[in-house]
């Protein structure tokens, strides 16, 4: 049995210029020897594990965390930073491999920084080994210094750039599938020869998108360069958020969010109510409360318009969070808990006599159980 130790580096000077033509059929260069393995030699080889900087979620190499502007993505990464230097848990639940960081804050101020990590730190003293810089230079020479310092810190586990538009080298061409492959190529080329997670901040399009990959901005090259993706989405002045999870070494999967005064935390509530707007997520909760319930049973115990109600369980319903069975409406989870038959019946007496749907919008009419009409 073989054992395939970690590829060494002397030198990076061979990266491309980005944002310089790339010659038809020519590749990006990469830090590791070509070599052509044969079956017996690959199923017999003994590889290191991967390492991580944030488990789960950054492993080694080149990572893209995409979401809207101003969604709290700066404040996402700068606590991951100050908790991988300290050991604290990430996100008050996931325990980072400790090491120091290097944040390339590119869109931020001092005082902001400062403003943010005295948030972030609380009453804890500054930590060693986190190290922020709000310029640093584009293309080539940006990539070179990146690997000098990493150089001179092997201790570095996580290196943040906010963003990765701040690298690019402009050129007249405008964005193309090359410019975007040969910049997150580059970056991923430097972040696997020094073993460290590299974690570039960027923007998700306007557009919706079914996949979350495809809402990413820009062409699939800086996508299919990076070994992992983040995609964040959160409403605005909403707490709740969910981070869309994919990549070569990590799980797929998606992870229920809160956001707090600049604290990201994991959240216990279900994917699908950290994703809904505050109606959704009230008649979500409501369904998951009681079970099977009508439309007009909604109505009284959410105190919202029946209408209303209506209009959204379609959607709720189009987008394959709840189920129809007849007249009732369940969520899809497996958690729902069922409506007792007390609470049915009493809902069932109230609505005996009202055949027809309610469309009256005034909230006099909207009632709780146990409560009658406003008078």
């Amino acid at each position: 049995m073989c054992v395939c130790e970690p590829v060494s580096v002397s030198t990076v000077s061979h990266i491309p210029s980005l944002g310089s033509s790339v010659a038809s059929g020519s590749t990006v260069s990469t830090v590791a020897k070509s070599h052509i393995w044969t079956a017996q030699e690959l199923l017999t080889a003994s590889f290191p594990e991967p390492r991580w900087a944030v488990p789960g979620l950054v492993p080694e190499g080149f990572t893209v965390l995409a979401a809207s502007p101003k969604i709290g993505k700066s404040w996402m990464t700068l606590g991951m930073a100050v908790s991988v230097v300290t050991g604290q848990l990430v996100m008050g639940a996931i325990e980072p491999e400790p090491g120091h960081c290097l944040v390339l804050a590119l869109e931020d101020t001092p005082r902001r920084l400062r403003e943010r990590l005295t948030k972030l730190l609380g009453t804890k003293p500054p930590p060693h080994g986190l190290h922020i810089v709000t310029e640093w230079e584009a293309g080539q020479p940006g990539l070179h210094r990146l690997h000098q310092w990493l150089q001179a810190n092997p201790q570095t586990r996580l290196v943040v750039i906010d963003v990765i538009a701040r690298l690019r080298v402009p050129n007249a061409r405008g964005e193309t599938y090359q410019d975007d492959y040969l910049l997150g190529a580059s970056i991923k080329q430097v972040a696997d020869a020094h073993q460290v997670g590299i974690v570039g901040v960027h923007h998700t399009r306007k557009a919706t998108a079914d996949d979350f990959v495809a809402s990413i901005s820009g062409t699939h090259g800086l996508m299919g360069s990076a070994d992992s993706m983040l995609v964040l989405r959160r409403g605005r002045n909403e707490a709740s958020a969910v981070l869309s999870i994919t990549g070569r070494d990590v799980e797929e999967s998606e992870k229920a969010l809160t956001f707090n005064d600049g604290l990201w935390t994991l959240s216990s509530k279900p994917v699908y109510l950290a994703q809904a707007t505050a109606l959704r997520r009230k008649l979500l909760a409501a369904l998951e409360q009681y079970g099977p319930t009508t439309p007009k049973q909604l109505a009284l115990v959410t105190q919202i318009n029946h209408s209303t109600i209506r209009t959204e369980l379609g959607r709720l319903l189009d987008d394959g969070l709840i189920t129809k069975d007849g007249p009732t409406y369940q969520v899809t989870a497996p958690t729902v808990t069922q409506i007792t038959n007390d609470v049915l019946n009493q809902l069932t007496e109230r609505l005996s006599d009202d055949e027809s749907p309610s469309t009256n919008t005034q909230p006099e009419q909207r009632h709780g159980i146990g409560e009658g009409p406003s008078k």
